[in-house]
Order: C-alpha cells, then structure tokens, then sequence
C-alpha cells in the first residue's frame, strides 16, 4: 500500500481504528519496512487467488535466477495452452486450448483478470521444465522446451505437481512458516493457506522483480494469442493474432490519486474475499 503520511508516528492515526470484518491482517510500511499494525498474524488461512502472488514469483525466479533462461524476453516467448488448463473453472483469463500466449501475457492474465487457466498454462510449461532441468544429463532450455509437443491430461498435472513442488520449496526459504500449497491458482482447498505475515513477507520478494512490479500495478491490458499449433485450422489461418481486453479485479488501481499500487485480490467460499494491496 502507497502512504500519503508516516504511519509510523502514532500522532498521524486516527483516533479510532478503522473497522474490518477479516480474520486477519497487515498493516506494512514499505518505505521504512517495518510492520505498523497487524489482527491475527500468523493465523493460517486459506487465501483464494492471493496464491496466485507465489506462482508469479516462481515464475520470476525461474525466468531471471536460471542461468538457462539468461537473455529471455518474457514477451518474445510463447507457451501453448492445453486442454486441462483452458478447462478449469472459476477465474478465468479465457484462454483457448491450443493457443500460443507469451509469458508476460500469461502473468497479466494470471494477476489482472486472475486467470486459473493462466496459472495452469505457466504450472504446467515450468513444470516441465524443472523436471528436465533437473535431469544431470539434460542441456534444454526454457525456450527448446516449451516447443514439445502438447501432452495429456495426466502429463499436464505430473508438471503441474512438480511446479507446486518448487512453490512451497520457496516459501520454505523465505520462512512463511504458516504457509503450504497444494495448486497454482487458490480455488478452494485446506492445504492451500497462509497468514498475514507471510503474505506480506512473499510479497515483499515478489515485488523486487520489476516484470511482477510492473504487471500487479496495471488495470488494464490488451492481450495477443496466436494460432499456430492447432493442425484442425487451415495453414492460412495460422499465426494470426487473437486480441482480449483483461482488467484488473482490484478495484483499487481505478483510484484518481495512484494511492495504491497491486497486488492481488481473491475470493473463494472458504476463503472470504482477501486483498493484498
């Protein structure tokens, strides 16, 4: 959250403080990073699409800490959508099985919109890519692996469970002690929780990539899939571009001032509505 004023002096709070129906909460002054006020912080809850701030930043660390993704332009490299990730429910970016879409495309559409189907298309691509790496004789890289082959419904969640796999491996060593995932996207599950404190914590990492900074602060974006990989569509219609229009849920962003910058919203029954801002 941007501040107009130093929260930090008790004389600039308000006489009563403000009132709030959630559980639990953290008041964190980024400038001087330090935690003003908090209810319940280390209190384990579920946090809807908030997870979807983890699997961002997966893709981040990967995408710039992987010496085999040196030089990658987010932009410039496509993955395809399968049919696992452009049928799941809740949120959605509407991706289209069978559909190229960049990376950078894929974060807007998971973080704006907050696209199951998007944090499926990126679960499942560096998925894969982690179980090749990790192979001591394998030279791939991110970009020759991401050209394979489309792969069944099975193979899509073997990738996507090594990608959950990397997800708690770093909320273990930035220490979100009260924190575990079992997906990429947050519907509805009890082993998919976290607290206050290590929101804020994975956010504070998450937002020292530029590519995440830059992307949570949008309202707004224009995407641009392509039709290449469909072999049902005739040769002349492939490469052509397919436009939608994403926009950001929190409604935050819409403020005249620029008060605040991201980060993610979330709703789910169990849940409740979340907000990370």
């Amino acid at each position: 959250m941007k501040y107009d004023i130093d929260l930090t002096d008790p004389t600039n709070w308000s006489e009563q403080a403000p009132q709030t129906t959630a559980k639990a909460w953290s008041l964190y002054d980024i400038n001087k990073q330090i935690m003003v006020s908090s209810k319940n912080l280390n209190l384990s809850l579920e946090i809807a699409s908030m997870t979807k701030i983890m699997t961002a930043y997966v893709v981040c660390k990967i995408l710039f800490g992987d010496m085999q993704c040196v030089n990658l332009n987010p932009k410039k490299l496509y993955m395809r959508a399968s049919y696992y990730a452009a049928k799941v429910g809740g949120t959605t970016a509407n991706i289209k099985e069978g559909l190229r879409y960049s990376i950078y495309d894929l974060l807007v559409g998971l973080m704006l919109p907050s696209g199951n189907d998007a944090s499926l298309v990126l679960a499942e691509n560096f998925g894969r890519f982690l179980i090749i790496e990790a192979s001591r004789n394998s030279s791939m890289k991110l970009k020759d692996c991401i050209e394979m082959d489309p792969y069944d419904q099975e193979q899509s969640r073997f990738y996507v469970k090594r990608f959950i796999k990397r997800m708690n491996a770093e909320a273990q060593k930035l220490k979100l002690s009260n924190t575990s995932f079992s997906n990429p996207h947050g519907l509805s599950d009890k082993a998919n929780r976290s607290s206050a404190q290590d929101v804020t914590r994975l956010t504070m990492a998450a937002l020292k990539y530029t590519l995440f900074a830059e992307i949570v602060n949008k309202y707004q974006f224009i995407s641009n899939a392509v039709f290449d990989w469909d072999v049902r569509r005739e040769i002349n219609d492939r490469g052509c571009l397919v436009t939608q229009r994403w926009f950001n849920l929190n409604v935050l962003l819409k403020d005249p001032k620029n008060r605040y910058k991201g980060v993610k919203t979330g709703q789910t029954p169990n849940a409740g509505s979340c907000l990370c801002s």
